[in-house]
């Protein structure tokens, strides 16, 4: 097992496609977690916000939430090992009167991506939809139970209806195939 030093409080470790693990630290800096030298490296690029915490990854684009009030999110796309561009940045929970803070971020398969938001005037839990390239919202739903909810949350990712029924649809023809032999 591999044990590497971080020099800042971090909060969120995502994997890239291109292969890079990297880690969101309390500093608001990326590191880049060298498993080979057991070493960060921390890199070049500062997240927005003031206290950036959950994150979660697509491909290679990743997004961060901060614990603040108005819960700016980052979506970031990492080009190469060590580069990266901001794609988009806003402040999610800015307009909503109660006081709310940002916990997680996670990406679907239909491209859209979901932050967990506590709202902790009302004890509630919200989960948010939007498309991560244009910062269009599509939903905000409460999820049953109360803001206690963990930090983190998980896509799962499932087929999506239209792929279904294109293999129910060969296996269907492969049956009358066969029967017509």
């Amino acid at each position: 097992m591999n044990t590497i030093t971080v020099s800042s409080t971090s909060y969120s470790v995502v994997q890239l496609a291109n292969g890079s693990v990297l880690a969101i630290g309390q500093d608001k800096n990326i590191r880049r977690l060298n498993f080979t030298n057991n070493t960060a490296v921390v890199e070049s690029f500062t997240m927005d916000g003031d206290f950036p915490f959950g994150a979660g990854a697509q491909g290679n684009l990743f997004g961060q939430i901060n614990v603040n009030d108005s819960g700016r999110i980052q979506f970031i796309r990492s080009t190469a090992v060590g580069s990266y561009t901001n794609v988009r940045s806003f402040d999610l929970l800015a307009n909503d009167p109660n006081n709310m803070i940002g916990r997680a971020v996670g990406f679907g398969h239909n491209g859209l991506a979901y932050a967990l938001a506590m709202d902790q005037t009302a004890d509630k839990t919200y989960l948010y939809t939007m498309d991560p390239l244009t910062a269009n919202f599509a939903t905000r739903r409460e999820v049953p139970g109360t803001s206690e909810i963990g930090p983190q949350m998980a896509i799962v990712v499932a087929p999506e209806p239209a792929s279904m029924l294109l293999v129910g649809l060969g296996l269907s023809a492969l049956a009358r195939r066969r029967r017509a032999k």
